[in-house]
């Protein structure tokens, strides 16, 4: 097995991220709408205030009170007005977010278009890997099956990617038939790891088509993301390892280093 001098890191803390990230989200949202029912019980009170004398404030004169009273009521819609604009504002970035993240996924396969991963890596600093994912004869199943059952393909190898490389590792499209997956770790041993586990999966999961059930089956080329390289040079890598794999009708994950390439395990 290929190793290198690297820690084994924890590569299956992406739920803990996504629960994470969904709090940081509820939290403000708990909070504003909290604030604006508390406003609006304060609003109400005041409002009964004057006839009915509900809360135990002090009596001020006849000129005063009616002073005292529109400024009360002016000072809780104003709080309304702001918890309520600060939920709406908060809403309207969460939105936001939403659609420029729509805006950056393929909308066949649910992961990232190809110039969204390519953006992400360019920005990369922490040290992984660049897994890129070939489906075996996609172009002649495509042909054979028609376009439906390559579409469906494409999900398949998809779902399966985005449920093995949770957040942080991120995945996308690369070309047809093709998936890049940018994984941040410095451990070749959890490389292979995640790479078989979605071999594995895939492969038990046959599609349906007309002439029968087809197997679906993954090639695996993986090069290092090393800071201060270029893009082109680490999907260059990957996609020299990629076409190794297939070229030997390897069953193995194929790394690239110095110009060439060698099975990891």
């Amino acid at each position: 097995m290929f190793r290198d001098g690297s820690s084994s890191g924890g590569l299956r803390s992406g739920h803990h991220a996504a629960a994470k990230a969904e709090l940081a989200t509820i939290l403000p949202y708990g909070f504003l709408i909290t604030a604006a029912l508390a406003t609006g019980l304060h609003l109400m009170l005041a409002a009964l205030h004057a006839p009915i004398r509900l809360l135990p404030l002090p009596e001020p004169g006849p000129a005063a009170q009616g002073a005292a009273s529109s400024l009360l009521m002016a000072a809780s819609v104003a709080a309304l007005l702001a918890a309520l604009g600060s939920l709406g504002f908060s809403a309207l970035q969460h939105l936001r977010a939403r659609v420029d993240r729509a805006a950056l996924m393929d909308p066949l396969s649910g992961v990232m278009k190809p110039e969204a991963i390519a953006e992400t890596l360019d920005a990369t600093v922490v040290p992984g890997f660049v897994i890129l994912f070939g489906v075996a004869h996609f172009t002649f199943l495509a042909s054979r099956h028609g376009t439906d059952t390559a579409n469906r393909i494409l999900r398949l190898v998809a779902e399966e990617l985005s449920r093995t490389f949770h957040a942080p590792h991120q995945v996308g499209r690369s070309a047809d038939g093709e998936f890049v997956v940018m994984l941040e770790s410095q451990s070749p041993e959890d490389c292979i790891l995640l790479v078989e586990d979605v071999r594995r999966s895939v492969a038990t999961r046959p599609v349906a088509t007309r002439a029968g059930a087809v197997a679906v089956a993954l090639s695996a080329g993986v090069a290092r993301i090393v800071p201060n390289v270029p893009t082109a040079v680490t999907m260059d890598a990957a996609r020299r390892a990629l076409a190794n794999a297939r070229d030997t009708a390897s069953t193995r994950a194929v790394y690239a280093f110095d110009k060439h390439a060698k099975p990891m395990c």
